[in-house]
């Protein structure tokens, strides 16, 4: 009886030190999520700040393709699609409409003068024999999946060589994410060992475990914007500003010293200004409204573009459908209820 008295009072301050333990990391546990999710994500790597203004911009910055354009303002989904026009508008490629009710939509190869080795890659995804005249039928999403597919690496690749982005290598941010990782690996592990003697360890180990989890997925610091490349990140935003402008305010920044002299607005004029930014709208996802603009040139003046051919004469309806059934096929999109010709 005496004895074990005694060993009941020699385990109980064992059992009270278990349980504050176990109820401390259960506390560790239950912070320790947010507190690596704001370590990465609130101090962790940032793109450069660029100028900090951006200004409406109607020319298509120097030396930056559609591709590359895409993955520096974040909008990779739309990479093929704005490729694929700004080629057709190029003179590379033909977009054919054969019509019948839905928008039929296929690609025909022209020419492969002029383009980078980033468009060529892009051609050949579609055209790998490169021969001109060959037509691909655009008759389902998986076509521009498997283009995007072949591309994410080749203009990942080219962005960083042109020095447009990085990898941050702060050794004090890599240390202290591992530090972290550490911290609760140990955390982990005491939790298991005082499990059993408390049920708040417990209680402790799933969220752990989760946090452990987030370290590990967050530690990395991921590919920032340089300078550079906050610069034409800022660029292409000033593009997208300038085609959300009401047409008054477009008119008015076209007009403004130092530009009028270079853009006389005849019909030929408007037509090449609203066709070389059609391939910007189809990366910002307003091809809709631009698309408009674009075919409401093309009546003023006649006869339609030659770098698409619609199923009879061209009409501006029909042109418009196509050009999202183009973003909508090739960005891997199915076609939304309502947008189908009637």
């Amino acid at each position: 009886m005496l004895l074990s008295i005694a060993e009941t009072a020699a385990y109980v301050p064992d059992h009270e030190w278990a349980d504050v333990l176990g109820s401390v990391l259960a506390i560790v546990a239950l912070v320790s999520i947010p507190a690596v999710l704001v370590r990465r994500y609130a101090f962790g790597p940032r793109n450069a700040k660029g100028s900090g203004i951006i200004i409406p911009q109607y020319d298509p910055p120097a030396g930056v393709n559609l591709l590359e354009s895409a993955y520096l303002v974040n909008r990779g989904q739309s990479a093929v699609p704005a490729a694929i026009v700004d080629l057709a508008i190029r003179g590379n490629v033909r977009i054919v409409d054969a019509g019948g009710g839905v928008p039929k939509l296929s690609l025909e190869l022209v020419n492969a003068a002029g383009i980078d080795a980033e468009e060529r890659q892009l051609l050949r995804a579609f055209f790998p024999d490169e021969h001109a005249g060959s037509k691909l039928a655009l008759d389902s999403d998986e076509v521009g999946i498997r283009a995007l597919g072949r591309m994410e690496d080749v203009v990942h690749v080219g962005v960083l060589a042109k020095g447009w982005r990085r990898m941050p290598s702060s050794l004090d941010g890599v240390l202290s994410g591992w530090a972290l990782v550490a911290l609760l690996v140990v955390d982990l592990v005491t939790i298991c060992v005082v499990a059993a003697q408390s049920p708040a360890a417990n209680i402790a180990l799933p969220p752990l475990i989760l946090a452990v989890l987030t370290a590990f997925a967050t530690h990395s610091r991921g590919f920032v914007l340089t300078p550079a490349g906050a610069d034409i990140r800022d660029y292409l935003l000033g593009i997208r500003m300038y085609l959300q402008l009401a047409e008054a305010d477009r008119l008015r920044i076209l007009y403004s010293p130092g530009t009028a002299a270079r853009d006389h607005l005849d019909g030929e004029a408007v037509v090449r200004l609203r066709e070389k930014l059609l391939p910007y709208a189809v990366l910002f996802g307003i091809e809709q409204d631009w698309s408009v603009e674009v075919a409401g040139a093309y009546t003023a003046g006649s006869s339609g573009p030659t770098w698409y051919e619609p199923p009879h004469s061209f009409d501006s309806d029909e042109f418009q459908e196509s050009m999202t059934g183009i973003t909508e096929t090739l960005g891997g999109t199915p076609a939304r209820e309502g947008d189908q010709r009637r």
